[in-house]
């Protein structure tokens, strides 16, 4: 899936995903451009 490729590529981490799951508004996938079932913010440390 997308998350596992995104963090395949970057070395980021899944860091949040809403309570909501941005069910109303989750826009288009960063990854592959597609409609997203839900939002999750990556985040890699440092």
């Amino acid at each position: 899936n997308c998350e596992e490729k995104i963090k395949e590529e970057t070395n980021a981490s899944t860091r949040c995903i809403p309570f909501d799951g941005g069910l109303n508004n989750a826009g288009k996938c960063i990854y592959c451009k597609q409609d997203a079932p839900n939002k999750v913010l990556f985040g890699k440390a440092y």
